[in-house]
């Protein structure tokens, strides 16, 4: 799956928008490696670096948000949770593949974002699932708050097919716990962690 990309070599936006389809999936789910990074970044970097007309800036901005809901689409057959819970629940998977996204699309926010005066990628995503979604921060907030006083949160990383152990979701989990005023002690014990 390794295509081994060259700063600077020209690079079509079908091969480009194929190769990303492919890799980027892999990279945020399966294999969170810095060669697969690099290889996702390197592509975004040339599409958006080659001179007229074969630069695609602004193809890859438009992109960036065609496959967002694929990815963050939960198999939520035979499940018992709501539709406000499953909403939830695909929000913090959205958190985890937007900040990988944010990675992978780094120099084409920092540059063609900046000149061209559009919404940040993370805006632009935030933007994309609330939209699909109908939904918004404070109904997510609510969500969130409900959830947690349920103590949903290892079935939450069960249907999101994440480890239980990933310290990350569990810590962002637990932070946000503790600024609910839940008891620390108790909600640490559950989850068998340390926050730092």
């Amino acid at each position: 799956m390794s295509y081994n990309i060259l700063p600077g070599e020209f690079i079509s936006l079908t091969e480009g928008k194929k190769m990303l389809s492919r890799n980027i999936p892999y990279y945020i789910f399966n294999e969170n490696t810095g060669k697969m990074y690099m290889e996702c970044f390197m592509y975004v970097y040339n599409m958006c670096t080659q001179k007229p007309p074969n630069n695609y800036s602004s193809q890859m901005y438009e992109f960036v948000q065609e496959n967002l809901i694929d990815l963050i689409d939960v198999n939520s057959e035979g499940l018992n949770y709501s539709d406000k819970e499953l909403k939830f629940i695909k929000y913090i998977y959205y958190q985890k593949i937007s900040k990988s996204l944010c990675k992978i699309y780094r120099y084409l926010n920092k540059f063609h974002v900046k000149r061209q005066g559009l919404l940040s990628i993370k805006d632009l995503l935030e933007k994309k699932f609330m939209d699909n979604y109908n939904t918004t921060i404070e109904e997510l907030n609510t969500q969130e708050k409900q959830m947690i006083k349920k103590y949903k949160i290892k079935q939450v990383l069960a249907v999101l097919q994440l480890p239980i152990d990933d310290n990350d979701v569990l810590r962002l989990i637990c932070e946000r716990v503790i600024n609910f005023n839940v008891d620390k002690k108790e909600m640490l014990k559950i989850h068998n962690i340390n926050i730092k």
